[in-house]
């Protein structure tokens, strides 16, 4: 599968399903047999795929990328496990953006990636604490490749990366790509480099130093984008005062 792969660790122990409920869930129940630091599950098909704070990932048999990473990252305090969030949403907009040259890719807060606005991939992390320290870090991405229809209910928001530019991708060289990318900005992690992670994050976080549209309760304003706290939390200026949410606390307003 992975012919190509140009990596020192990360997909080295790669496991490839046809059918499975969830990469991240299969990936946590391995944790009992010890996998080696970066191993790769992907699948063809999830039956039950997780997004953020318990919504699903839609993805069409064959057609996308469904997989999960493994990750020790125990140089890290508790408190800074936003920057994983930060270090795979810069990871897989730059692969994505590789791909799709001309395309307008932005990471929309906390780590879905976007093209024109629209969701294109979607990250869910899960941590595992040892004490004040991570000991475990599990990264599911699902990139809509090639599919080219979506469910009613989100076909108005979501896009491919083949919807996009008429082009039929391989799913095994974006994922070489994806995994190059985050050991890439992991080994920075690692060696305490983390000022181009955060550079990066915010030069193509939408909506960044801008005036965008947030649903606030209900009611949508106009807020000035501020930054990203370190422990995830969006500041924006909004109703004349500055606030901070935490995910899912706001929606975005695209029209």
């Amino acid at each position: 599968m992975l012919k190509n792969l140009n990596t020192v660790f990360l997909g080295h122990n790669f496991i490839s399903l046809s059918e499975i409920d969830s990469t991240n869930r299969f990936l946590s129940q391995l944790l009992s047999e010890n996998p080696p630091d970066g191993t790769v599950i992907m699948a063809e098909k999830q039956k039950n795929g997780k997004g953020q704070m318990g919504t699903s990932w839609f993805s069409e048999s064959g057609k996308n990328l469904t997989f999960s990473m493994l990750l020790h990252p125990s140089f890290l305090q508790a408190d800074q496990m936003f920057i994983l969030s930060k270090m795979a949403a810069v990871a897989l907009r730059e692969a994505v953006q590789f791909f799709l040259p001309n395309a307008p890719v932005m990471i929309k807060w906390p780590n879905d990636i976007l093209v024109e606005k629209k969701k294109v991939a979607g990250i869910l992390i899960e941590n595992q604490l040892e004490g004040n320290f991570l000991k475990h870090t599990i990264i599911g991405i699902g990139l809509n490749i090639n599919q080219l229809m979506f469910p009613p209910e989100i076909q108005h928001t979501a896009i491919s990366m083949k919807l996009y530019s008429g082009i039929d991708f391989s799913v095994s060289v974006i994922l070489e790509k994806i995994l190059e990318k985050t050991e890439y900005f992991y080994h920075l992690l690692k060696e305490g480099k983390t000022a181009e992670i955060e550079n990066e994050y915010l030069r193509f976080l939408y909506g960044y130093q801008e005036v965008v549209l947030l649903e606030i309760n209900q009611k949508r304003v106009e807020s000035y984008v501020v930054g990203v706290e370190k422990n995830g939390q969006l500041c924006v200026q909004a109703e004349n005062k500055m606030q901070k949410f935490d995910i899912k606390a706001i929606k975005w307003c695209f029209d």
